[in-house]
């Protein structure tokens, strides 16, 4: 709980402030469960409203990127081949920037994938399995790392990207155990383009009970 709500109240809140009409949450996809309060929650209007959020759809937890992976491609690409952009958004956090502007900036990209990145802090303590980003001056991303690899790298990835659906073939379904960071591994050594957007706003931990009290303190003063 964060402020009194669940942390996915506030996430699927700022998402709809940004235009965000669909929502696939994978938090549990039966009756009774989790992302199904979440939904009721939503829907009775018990705790604000949530302009433009047209539908949340529960399905089970993944298992994998490739769950994730078949799940995306069978709702948005269908049975007809064509591309389409999707949001991936990390529910372990929560978050203040201008998502919109993320949004716009990928729908004028060639790249397969946006990626949300910040600078950073170093008076901030970071997971020690935050990735980290080096790009050119145009925002491509050159190389990614682990933090504990590679210290030195100015930025690091903010928990949420645009994608394109074209980046689910390269998603081996019959693979639970696939990472993100693989996948998009794999576009770099293949001359693949992936971009880095630098955002400037919150990104908040709650990873721990003074990380949540840290984020109810940013929430408040928005």
């Amino acid at each position: 709980m964060v402020a009194g709500l669940p942390a996915e109240i506030h996430l699927l809140r700022w998402l709809a402030q940004h235009g965000v009409d669909h929502a696939l949450m994978a938090a549990g996809g039966e009756p009774g469960g989790r992302c199904h309060e979440i939904r009721r929650l939503v829907s009775s209007g018990e705790v604000g409203t949530f302009a433009g959020l047209q539908s949340i759809e529960c399905v089970p937890p993944m298992t994998g990127l490739a769950s994730l992976a078949l799940s995306v491609r069978d709702r948005l690409v269908g049975t007809g081949g064509e591309s389409a952009s999707f949001l991936l958004v990390d529910a372990g956090l929560l978050y203040g920037f201008d998502l919109a502007a993320l949004i716009r900036s990928h729908a004028t990209s060639p790249a397969i994938a946006t990626l949300a990145v910040r600078r950073v802090s170093r008076r901030e303590a970071r997971p020690a399995g935050s990735l980290r980003v080096e790009m050119d001056r145009s925002g491509r991303i050159l190389r990614l790392a682990r933090a504990e690899v590679d210290p030195t790298l100015e930025f690091e990835t903010a928990g949420v990207g645009l994608v394109e659906t074209d980046l689910l073939r390269h998603v081996d379904p019959d693979r639970v155990d696939v990472t993100l960071e693989e996948v998009f591994q794999f576009v770099l050594r293949n001359q693949g383009v992936l971009v880095g957007e630098e955002v400037h706003g919150p990104v908040l931990e709650l990873s721990s009970p003074e990380a949540v009290r840290r984020a109810e303190l940013v929430l408040a003063s928005v």
